[in-house]
This record gives structure tokens, C-alpha cells and sequence, in this order.
């Protein structure tokens, strides 16, 4: 009887970490997707791009930051 119960409290454990791991794993995936405000400056700076005035064509309405 006591090792019936300690087994379903191993698989109830391991379910857990791996439900943990799959949540870090998302985690890591969406940091990755993101950039970032410098990173876009940057490959403009270095495309030879000069920044957007207000008033130009491209230049966002509002800013998100």
C-alpha cells in the first residue's frame, strides 16, 4: 500500500518539473523574439539610414515605448 502511494506522488512530482521546464522553455523563446528599441536603431545607424523626423513619411503617430 505505501508503495503505491509513494509512486503516484513520484509521477505527480515529475509531472511537475516537467510542466515547470516547458514554461521556462516558452519563457527563453519569447525573449529571444524580441529585440528591442536599441537593436532597431542600430541596424538603422548601420544600414546608413538617418532617423525619422516628425512629420515624415514612416514616422509612427504615437509612440509605444
Amino acid at each position: 500500500m505505501i508503495e503505491i502511494i509513494r509512486e503516484f506522488i513520484m509521477l505527480e512530482m515529475l509531472e511537475i518539473l516537467e510542466e515547470r521546464k516547458k514554461k521556462k522553455k516558452r519563457k527563453k523563446k519569447k525573449k529571444k523574439k524580441k529585440k528591442g528599441l536599441w537593436a532597431n536603431i542600430h541596424a538603422r545607424r548601420k544600414a546608413g539610414k538617418r532617423r525619422l523626423r516628425p512629420g515624415e513619411e514612416g514616422y509612427p503617430k504615437t509612440l509605444k515605448i
